[in-house]
């Protein structure tokens, strides 16, 4: 247990893991007409076109990404089944 606390060298590989596939999935969104917004995080990008959510969440969905709408991850009070209101996309 102590040798695996003490090494790094696993967690700097992962991590650059995760920022390749990142730069790769920001740069292909961006090509898309994407815009990134407040995506500093190493997992997550925070993508829109402007468009209404759902719309992007198929459209990811059709290219094998996964995608979540932006108002299920701000709003605990809302469902997923819930249509995107104005400023939520």
């Amino acid at each position: 247990m102590i040798a695996a606390l003490n090494d790094d060298v696993h967690v700097e590989e992962q991590r650059a893991r995760y920022a390749a596939r990142r730069t790769r999935l920001a740069a292909a969104l961006k090509a898309a007409g994407f815009r990134i917004d407040h995506s500093e995080g190493a997992l997550y990008l925070w993508a829109s076109r402007d468009e209404d959510c759902w719309t992007t969440v198929d459209w990811l969905a059709e290219r094998g990404i996964l995608g979540r709408a932006g108002h299920v991850l701000r709003s605990e009070r809302r469902t997923a089944r819930q249509g995107c209101a104005d400023g939520d996309r």
